[in-house]
C-alpha cells in the first residue's frame, strides 16, 4: 500500500518535470523559437491548460 503510493507520487513528479521542462525549452531556447509560429497564442493557451 505505501509503496503504491510512493509510486503514484513518483510518477506525479515526473510528469509535472516534463511538462516543465517542455515549456523551458519551448519558450526559452533558440529551438523553441524556431518552432514557435508568429501569432503564439495557441500555444500559450494549451501550455497553460497543462
Amino acid at each position: 500500500m505505501v509503496v503504491k503510493r510512493t509510486l503514484h507520487r513518483n510518477i506525479w513528479l515526473f510528469l509535472l518535470l516534463m511538462v516543465l521542462s517542455a515549456n523551458y525549452s519551448l519558450y526559452h531556447t533558440p529551438f523553441g523559437n524556431q518552432i514557435l509560429p508568429e501569432e503564439p497564442h495557441a500555444v500559450v493557451i494549451a501550455s497553460m491548460i497543462d
